[in-house]
């Protein structure tokens, strides 16, 4: 994602992250609220540690799966 506009890393992030994209506000609201922020990592953590809702349950159902499949029996 180095190439990519903010916009685009953040759009490409809420696809990745919560299989949504984002809507115009939230667009706007996460470009502008990491514009100090350099690295594609660091925006993927912003957005993690701020997911409410549906995200925030999209999020939780991914980890509890890769415990399932990654635990040693």
């Amino acid at each position: 994602m180095g190439k990519l506009k903010k916009s685009e890393r953040v759009k490409k992030l809420y696809e990745n992250l919560f299989d949504r994209t984002p809507s115009d506000d939230e667009l706007a609201n996460w470009t502008t609220a990491t514009n100090s922020y350099a690295g594609t990592s660091k925006i993927a953590n912003t957005l993690l540690e701020n997911a409410k809702g549906a995200d925030a349950q999209t999020i939780a159902n991914r980890i509890k799966a890769a415990d399932y499949y990654t635990q040693t029996k």
